[in-house]
């Protein structure tokens, strides 16, 4: 399941505050514990040498029952504690709580110290039964003989500091608790209005406005952002303003050249393909991204592609194209420079200049043949005249007439050439004559 992200905030501060939690009461609660038995035991080993000290002052004698139980009692309520006390060989005298034993206790760790005179400080207080503190002092009775006064304390007031203190974790942990969910709430609704208005004007980029604009204002991560956005989003206008100059230069370009232009990529299909060399092969409006062959079947030109894709340099070659509307093309087909795959062909339209070739190379045929014959003629007539024929009245007027005619006939042939270099130079003028029907 996708969390959102007011979710993801509350679940970040929920384990942190559970894991701060945890923390707090593993490591804090058995330091405080240790520090509360240290000052307990501390406060036990100066208690227990007061007692004894005010036991003694009491000149108290080992008969007196009664008076023994008493002063245990009185001694138990400046001690905050039960007060026993013993002989000196650790048989029990009197107990603050009324309790009277025949043990021994001189085993006791507390007694033996006491016995021993190292009641001194609190590492002659004693731990019994995981929860009782105990600790013993010496002092002398009216006899002068020795006895025991031993204190003995619950650790009642150290478990109800500690479970004060897991009370008091937890209940923080509880307001932490809720404060997170106040502040990530807070938080998230927050950034969810800047990230809202981010996702909107990337989602209107991604849509082709570069007009939009976040509008963030402040110092924080979310603005910067925006900003950042801002800054991309007008790069990415300018940089799509040229790029459709570029184009529509582009575009212009080729719509206005004469000579066809194609573009295929790896696979030969067709990538672009200008109007005039659609109006040349007489192609589809849909024939962009078809293959080559699908749309031209001519093997001339598949051979003539092949060839250009396998050699480095420019193929030049004219091709006839076999249609309703044959063609014959000059094509030069190169590799495009960055992308070896991709290739791009310019066919220039040479029908009409190799008719006229044609036409003109016929029509010097024909008009060297026109002029041989009056030549031939005047040179033959000119010869004959040379040779003798002059001599001869009849003969040279005849050979002159044959000249004449031929002269004539030349300078009728070299007139229509003239009109034929009016006519290509628009310089010819037509002259208008009545004519007989008939």
């Amino acid at each position: 399941m996708k969390l959102g992200l007011r979710a993801r905030l509350f679940v970040l501060s929920v384990a942190v505050v559970l894991v701060s939690a945890l923390l707090l009461r593993g490591y804090g609660g058995p330091a405080l514990e240790a520090r509360l038995m240290d000052e307990v035991r501390r406060e036990l080993a100066v208690r227990v040498r007061l007692v004894a000290a005010l036991a003694e002052a009491r000149q108290l004698s080992q008969a007196a029952g009664e008076e023994l139980v008493r002063v245990s009692q009185e001694l138990s309520r400046e001690a905050g504690g039960t007060v026993q006390l013993l002989r000196g060989d650790g048989t029990l005298l009197a107990s603050s709580d009324g309790q009277i034993d025949s043990l021994n206790h001189a085993r006791d760790a507390d007694v033996a110290a006491a016995q021993a005179g190292r009641s001194k400080g609190q590492r002659d207080v004693f731990l019994v039964d995981g929860r009782t503190l105990y600790s013993a002092a010496s002092f002398r009775l009216a006899d002068r003989s020795d006895a025991i006064v031993r204190v003995r304390q619950s650790l009642a007031a150290v478990d109800h500091s500690l479970n004060e203190f897991r009370e008091a974790v937890t209940m923080g942990a509880v307001l932490l608790l809720a404060f997170s969910l106040v502040v990530s709430a807070l938080l998230a609704r927050a950034t969810a209005r800047g990230l809202g208005s981010l996702t909107d004007v990337a989602r209107r980029m991604a849509g082709g406005d570069l007009e939009a604009r976040s509008g963030l204002e402040g110092d924080d991560e979310l603005a910067e952002l925006g900003r950042t956005l801002d800054t991309l989003a007008k790069g990415l206008f300018s940089t799509l303003k040229e790029l459709r100059g570029e184009r529509d230069r582009m575009a212009g370009i080729l719509e206005g050249m004469q000579e066809g232009v194609l573009l295929l990529d790896a696979k030969r299909r067709i990538v672009l393909l200008n109007p005039a060399l659609r109006e040349m092969l007489l192609l589809p409006a849909d024939a962009a991204g078809k293959p080559l062959l699908d749309v031209m079947r001519n093997a001339e030109l598949k051979d003539l592609f092949d060839s250009a894709s396998a050699d480095d340099e420019p193929t030049v070659q004219e091709v006839d194209i076999g249609n309703i509307k044959p063609r014959r093309l000059l094509a030069r087909i190169a590799k495009m420079q960055g992308d070896q795959k991709q290739m791009v062909a310019v066919f220039v339209d040479v029908t009409e200049v190799r008719r006229l070739e044609s036409v003109r190379r016929d029509f010097v045929a024909n008009v060297s043949h026109e002029l041989r014959t009056p030549v031939t003629a005047i040179r033959s007539a000119a010869e004959t005249l040379i040779d003798g024929a002059s001599a001869d009245p009849v003969a040279s007027e005849a050979f002159i007439a044959i000249i004449d005619r031929n002269a004539q006939r030349l300078h009728a042939l070299v007139e229509d050439l003239l009109d034929l270099s009016r006519i290509e130079a628009r310089g010819f003028r037509l002259t208008f004559e009545s004519i007989e029907l008939r």
